[in-house]
């Protein structure tokens, strides 16, 4: 599943890498299914496998000791494959989706969680369902 944050970003930075784990500063402020961004300071590099500024999925969370977490490109897709450590800073951050339901003047209904949408109209005879 992925969990959908409206409040304030959670950050914190990677202490270690083994195998395909990160070992964070601190992971209280995330969840599995969290979309994240990973960064990296300006002289520093990322650990092998992952980009800087691309999104992920936390698939496992304090797994297998506490701060731990496993990345994806997709929620419940496959682990990344983590090969090099990255020097410098390197930051994950919670991204927070854009989550607003919409009520137009005619009664029509626009619901947005992250990327998705869904929009309920009435064309006069029933009601239609569109989702994106």
């Amino acid at each position: 599943s992925i969990n959908y944050h409206t409040g304030g970003a959670a950050s914190t930075t990677i202490a270690s890498r083994s195998s395909n784990t990160l070992r964070l500063t601190d992971a209280s402020g995330f969840a599995v299914g969290d979309r994240v961004r990973v960064t990296t300071s300006s002289t520093g590099t990322l650990p092998t496998g992952l980009s800087d500024a691309k999104e992920y999925y936390i698939l496992t969370k304090d797994t297998p000791v506490a701060d731990d977490i496993t990345l994806g490109n997709k929620p419940g897709g496959n682990t990344v494959s983590l090969s090099g450590d990255g020097t410098g800073t390197n930051t994950v951050t919670l991204v927070p989706l854009k989550n607003s339901i919409t009520v137009s003047s005619t009664g029509d209904i626009a619901i947005t969680l992250g990327s998705a949408s869904a929009t309920l109209t009435d064309d006069g005879t029933s009601a239609v369902l569109t989702l994106s």
